[in-house]
């Protein structure tokens, strides 16, 4: 598989959702960041917004105990709307549906964060004893 690294700036279209794979307690988060690009226009004399681009992405935790608590947290704390800043590699996902190639792309997640952008944002930090 070939993976391209991407970074992207854009909303939540929805809430984060976890689901767990059958038998082995994987977790995996999946949601959609939508980014809207602007660029000055001379025609307009102003700002104006280009094609948005609906991004699906993921995380996924690999059966680790410490990861699915993370992948929680995360599911928690995103919201619809929420303007983020999300790191990871871009793959290809290709099936055949009735003789029909059907390809997409997705964003495997290596980082993501919430951007100070258009709100303010308090990191809370676990005590360490």
């Amino acid at each position: 598989m070939n993976e391209i690294p991407l970074t992207i700036i854009g909303n939540l279209t929805k809430d984060p959702e976890l689901r767990y794979k059958p038998g082995g307690g994987e977790a995996v988060l999946r949601f959609t960041i939508a980014s809207t690009p602007r660029y000055y226009s001379k025609a307009e004399r102003d700002y104006v917004d280009a094609e948005t681009t609906f991004m699906p992405a993921f995380l996924n935790s690999r059966g680790s105990e410490n990861a699915n608590s993370y992948l929680e947290r995360l599911a928690e704390t995103f919201k619809r709307g929420d303007h983020v800043i999300a790191v990871g590699d871009l793959i290809t996902r290709k099936k055949d549906v009735d003789g029909q190639a059907q390809r997409w792309n997705e964003l495997k997640l290596r980082e993501i964060g919430a951007s100070p952008r258009f709100r303010n944002i308090t990191i809370e930090r676990e005590r360490q004893d």
